[in-house]
């Protein structure tokens, strides 16, 4: 093959290459039977039943359909005045053999049941309510127990040795400890427990750190940040039927969200079923714009037959 001829292969080569690409790159963006792959970032406006209303960064509005398939996790915080009866919490505290807290609870989590099906085992001990020793396995549950250690006696290699050092925790006797159960009463800092068939009295620091989060909408609230990840089909961009919901509270909880919670009856159902904390707008435009979609396809199809 002559130099010429080479160059003008090369070329061609380059040519089918980059013809290639732009057709990948077409495509990039659709699935599997004319659906396309959408991802979107926005504020949520208002959520009813399975529909969220979401206005992107480019003023967009977009409708998530939320199924049970969908992944949804929501992180958020909380004032101290959100926490209430009912809710579901957990916590990490030294308890020492009678059970009890040693010091103020620092940082502590309010959390709804996942229904994931596959889950390790820590993550099912860390939303079933009982007390596990730190580093325990999964089914430790228990209360410390009220026995003392009986002293053992020095052996001759220990007699004549200095005694260690006890730490803070040591001499009192505590370990650290898994908390989880639902608040049982609350009055100002204290707090009681309900940790399987055990009650755990504890103190809330006052700058303690409340955090909140689920793998539902019970505390979502207008305003929050939402990231969608979805299949839409063509000419239909606005309707998102979402696989992924990553979804970041804008504000701490208050009182109200905390009644709110407590009355919600989301934890046991799937969670494709969104709490009611929003507005029932989110369906009523969501139903409007289908029917104006289908309103515009019968007058092209009209207009075709004409």
């Amino acid at each position: 093959m002559t130099r010429s001829a080479q160059i003008s292969f090369s070329f061609a080569a380059l040519a089918m290459l980059l013809q290639t690409y732009s057709v990948n790159a077409q495509d990039a963006g659709k699935a599997v039977g004319g659906l396309q792959i959408a991802q979107v970032s926005g504020t949520m406006q208002a959520m009813a039943l399975n529909k969220i209303k979401i206005v992107a960064e480019d003023k967009k509005v977009y409708f998530a359909v939320v199924s049970d398939e969908t992944s949804l996790n929501y992180k958020g915080t909380a004032e101290s005045d959100f926490l209430s009866p009912g809710l579901l919490v957990r916590f990490s505290a030294e308890l020492n053999q009678s059970g009890q807290v040693q010091g103020p609870v620092a940082e502590l989590e309010v959390f709804t049941v996942s229904q994931h099906r596959r889950m390790s085992s820590e993550q099912m001990r860390d939303q079933t309510a009982g007390i596990y020793q730190v580093g325990g396995e999964f089914g430790n549950a228990k209360k410390p127990s009220d026995k003392k250690s009986a002293d053992k006696k020095p052996s001759d290699k220990t007699k004549d040795k200095a005694p260690a050092k006890p730490t803070a925790a040591s001499a009192k006797g505590s370990q650290a400890y898994r908390v989880v159960g639902q608040i049982a009463g609350i009055k100002a800092s204290k707090m009681i427990v309900q940790a399987g068939a055990v009650q755990v009295q504890l103190e809330l620091d006052p700058k303690a750190a409340i955090k909140v989060t689920s793998h539902d909408t019970t505390f979502c609230q207008m305003g929050d940040q939402v990231k969608i990840s979805g299949l839409r089909t063509a000419g239909q961009e606005q309707f998102i039927q979402s696989e992924s919901l990553e979804i970041v509270g804008a504000k701490p909880l208050g009182p109200a969200e905390g009644k709110t919670a407590k009355n919600a009856k989301t934890t046991k159902g799937p969670k494709g079923k969104v709490a009611k904390t929003g507005t029932e707008k989110a369906g009523s435009e969501m139903d409007d714009a289908v029917a104006a979609d289908k309103k515009s396809d019968t007058k092209k199809t009209t207009s075709k037959k004409q």
